[in-house]
């Protein structure tokens, strides 16, 4: 009998060593694998694919410092968190080439120092954001720096986490921030590795852009392409070197042999972010004149953009919901007072697109838009990225322009027409808008001349048409500098024009598919504040009681089950 206790105590022992053994062995493995099992129904802990398959081709060290650490409200330590669980994610995907660091930028040695730290961040691009605390009734104010900047072979990109939009609480735009983290990640490091920069043709003359006024853009996005003027007179085709190319606000007409380079470039798989006004319309036409008469705008693009799917209507668009201008309402010892009035002209468009290249972007400034109407492409997918407001109208060529709008409230039964279109993507195989318009003898030209083939269909392609040249122009102050695109000087704002182009570009030009991860979206799930109010005792107590129960009847069980064991 002894020596059977003796027995079942060795056996007792052994089984516990194993169990401690078996919790050692698991920790250490968890340690080096990062692996979960996703059971959510929006599938917010799933990698895409195509984030997988780029941290699968890492073939050195990616380091991430991340500037998000130190003491601030639940809200943020949820996005800080999440921030780390995806960099492990990504950590287990790479085989261990992503390497992550999260520092603390209001950890210094004096306050010299912080500041100094604060400045280098901002250089790097990290926008700064100010929370309000409240502890123990006192309310205190902390700066903060929600994001990372991201590191590979002496390049580096920064990564801003921080995704705002209008009318957005702040809940919403941190579980927004979250849904993005995967994409913001991804899409820094794609363009990192990237072997060689893509070139970007801007075309040149036809009244377009000057230099300067692009600047923003093609200085931000200087890291991963590469912008080169392309002028038609100078140029018998478009090469292919372009991967996409640029028609930002052209003013004059284009000639039948440059709509023919354009369409060819387009017939042999380039892409297009068409970027044009349909109306002659700007606010130096209103300086010191109290009536300008905007008319159509004479571009010759008209059957080009009509044989790819899409027709640019020749009116002007209004919209309650519109940026604010300055206007003098008196002067005060020959100085000038200005008040703000809304202007009805530029509207601010808020996307409710689920297309990665418009989700969730906060307001866009446009200034004299028209609208798109598609019309019947065979092969083309046409999908709407911007529409207006459902308080908007249209007023059709010739529009009489002036200040005295502003002298009444507008009437919402007049803003009846909703949800214009503004911005459309068209994809698919484009068929030659030269196609049954050319000789024999000028393709036999083509081929002797140029060694090319006239094309009469793409191969599946894409470009994007935008109905407002303004879109993609960035404000230029009196010193010549330029302003970031999207900022409005009047009211100090920053719109999201930025992201927007940025967002074309990148889908006009990315091949990878990362930006679809940018339409990933985690559905929050708000709590019933009335309802935690009411039945706020009843789940304290269950909290409480129900695992101290649980813990008493499986305590009760395991006595019983040992008693009845070692009672011989």
């Amino acid at each position: 009998m002894v020596g059977k206790k003796k027995s079942y105590k060795k056996q007792a022992v052994i089984q516990m060593l194993l169990l401690i053994a078996i919790i050692l062995l698991i920790n250490v493995i968890s340690t080096r694998v990062f692996e979960r099992l996703d059971l959510t129904k929006d599938k917010r802990f799933t990698l895409a694919e195509s984030t997988k398959t780029l941290l699968r081709e890492i073939d050195d060290v990616v380091t991430v410092r991340v500037y998000l650490e130190g003491d601030f409200p639940a809200g943020f330590k949820r996005l800080r968190n999440s921030a780390k669980e995806l960099l492990d994610e990504f950590r287990s995907h790479s085989k261990g080439k992503i390497e992550y660091i999260f520092i603390d930028p209001s950890d210094g040695d004096s306050q010299k120092d912080i500041e100094s730290f604060y400045t280098q961040l901002i250089k790097k691009g990290l926008r700064i954001t100010r929370l309000t605390i409240t502890k123990d009734d006192e309310i205190s104010q902390k700066l903060i720096f929600p994001g990372a900047v991201v590191t590979y072979r002496g390049k580096e990109i920064s990564v801003n986490f921080l995704q705002n939009q209008v009318g957005m609480g702040e809940q919403e735009i941190l579980n927004n921030s979250i849904s993005k983290l995967e994409y913001s990640f991804a899409h820094a490091i794609h363009n990192l590795k990237k072997p060689y920069e893509q070139k970007i043709g801007l075309i040149a003359g036809h009244g377009g852009l000057e230099e300067v006024e692009i600047s923003d853009l093609t200085n931000l996005m200087s890291n991963y392409y590469t912008f080169e003027w392309i002028d038609l007179q100078q140029n018998v085709f478009i090469p292919k070197i372009y991967t996409a190319i640029i028609i930002a606000k052209p003013k004059s007409p284009f000639s039948e042999l440059d709509k023919f380079k354009i369409d060819q470039y387009v017939m042999n798989g380039g892409k297009v972010l068409w970027v044009l006004d349909a109306m002659e319309a700007s606010m130096d036409s209103l300086q010191g004149e109290p009536l300008y008469l905007s008319n159509k705008l004479d571009l010759n693009l008209d059957d080009i953009l009509f044989k790819y799917g899409v027709r640019l209507n020749k009116n002007l668009v209004q919209d309650i919901q519109c940026a604010r201008i300055p206007i003098v309402v008196e002067y005060l010892d020959n100085t000038p007072q200005f008040e703000p009035y809304d202007w009805l002209y530029f509207p601010i468009i808020l996307s409710s697109s689920d297309h990665p290249i418009s989700k969730n972007l906060d307001g866009i400034l446009s200034k004299f838009i028209s609208t798109i109407d598609t019309v019947g492409a065979k092969g083309i997918k046409k999908t709407t990225l911007l529409h207006t407001s459902k308080y908007s109208r249209v007023l059709y060529s010739p529009v009489r322009i002036n200040f005295s709008i502003i002298e009444h409230k507008p009437s919402i039964e007049m803003f009846n027409k909703p949800n214009l279109t503004v911005a459309v993507l068209l994809e698919g195989k484009f068929e030659s808008a030269f196609k049954y318009r050319t000789t024999p003898e000028f393709e036999q030209h083509l081929k002797d001349s140029l060694n090319r083939e006239f094309v009469e269909e793409s191969v599946e392609t894409k470009m994007i048409v935008i109905s407002d040249g303004d879109i993609i122009r960035n404000e230029v102050g009196k010193d010549g500098r330029p302003y970031p695109l999207g900022y409005y000087p009047y009211t100090q704002q920053t719109f999201a024009n930025q992201e927007f182009i940025i967002n074309c570009i990148e889908y006009l030009c990315d091949e990878s598919g990362i930006i679809q991860t940018g339409a990933k979206e985690i559905k929050l799930r708000m709590l019933d504040n009335v309802k935690i109010k009411d039945e706020k005792l009843t789940w304290q107590l269950i909290n409480m009681l129900v695992p101290i129960g649980i813990l008493l009847v499986f305590g009760f069980i395991y006595n019983f089950v040992r008693h009845r064991r070692y009672a011989m």
